[in-house]
């Protein structure tokens, strides 16, 4: 047995009989590591979906309701503001505006709206524009030239924020998913499978960028239930370098069943 080829030199007691295969010492790590992190990507994501979405859905209802019952007042430019930022530069003024209450009495109230530059430069502070408010519900108002929503334009974005929210948090829950998936099919190969020595096919060796000698074999074994199975593994394995594996050199495998299996 000690003849046994051995890809993996720590596995070489397993080969040997001594022990049985416990699976890569890595695989615990990968989990422990791998899975908080790609999991942070989906919370991430839905916590922007849950931050975007519902805003936008309740400016696009404001509108609505504002071209159906909406009535025109006059707003007074207060203020304006211009920032800059990694996304570009963003424009906003902040109005006042009176409008009767339902009681009767007069109320004033004080709004800030992002605007286009068009927009921005032709409301200068202490000017007048056109307002839209809603007469049951005061507060909700929009410069009469700024009512550019459109179900369109919303629909759209919705649409695009689900591909995106299917992108950044679908791809690391299915990576996710995989990672659990094999770590559980190596914890079920260590606990269920078994020995089998078979032998090698087909033996190719190369150096590569790194001065290592990467090795890619072809092997076959007799499955317990006496199916023949023919695979591929690759590898570095500095032993060889500036050798060949004979053909026929017996090889280990720890086998579970035809689709758990390992070349140890």
């Amino acid at each position: 047995m000690t003849d046994t080829f051995v890809l993996n030199a720590l596995n070489q007691p397993v080969a040997n009989g001594l022990q049985p295969y416990r699976g890569t010492k890595s695989g615990g790590w990968v989990m422990a590591v791998g899975l908080p992190f790609l999991l942070i990507f989906p919370l991430f994501g839905a916590f922007l979906v849950a931050l975007v979405v519902p805003s936008t859905i309740q400016s696009w209802s404001e509108e609505q309701r504002l071209r159906i019952a909406g009535q025109p007042a006059t707003a007074i430019v207060v203020d304006r503001e211009e920032n800059s930022d990694s996304d570009g530069i963003t424009y906003a003024v902040t109005y006042q505006y009176q409008v009767k209450l339902a009681t009767g009495e007069q109320g004033s109230f004080e709004r800030r709206e992002p605007v286009v530059f068009d927009q921005y430069q032709s409301l200068e502070q202490g000017a007048t524009a056109a307002l839209i408010y809603l007469p049951e519900e005061p507060t909700v108002a929009r410069l009469a030239n700024n009512l550019k929503s459109t179900q369109a334009n919303v629909i759209s974005l919705i649409g695009f924020l689900l591909v995106w929210a299917i992108v950044f948090c679908g791809l690391p829950v299915y990576f996710a998913l995989r990672l659990i998936s094999g770590w559980r099919k190596e914890r079920r190969l260590g606990k269920e499978g078994q020995l089998v020595i078979g032998e090698l096919l087909a033996f190719q060796g190369r150096l590569d960028s790194d001065d290592d000698y990467s090795i890619d074999l072809r092997y076959r074994f007799h499955a317990p239930l006496g199916k023949i199975i023919e695979a591929q593994a690759t590898g570095v394995y500095n032993q060889l370098k500036g050798s060949d594996l004979p053909i026929g050199t017996p090889v280990a495998i720890w086998y579970r069943d035809e689709q758990s299996y390992i070349l140890l």
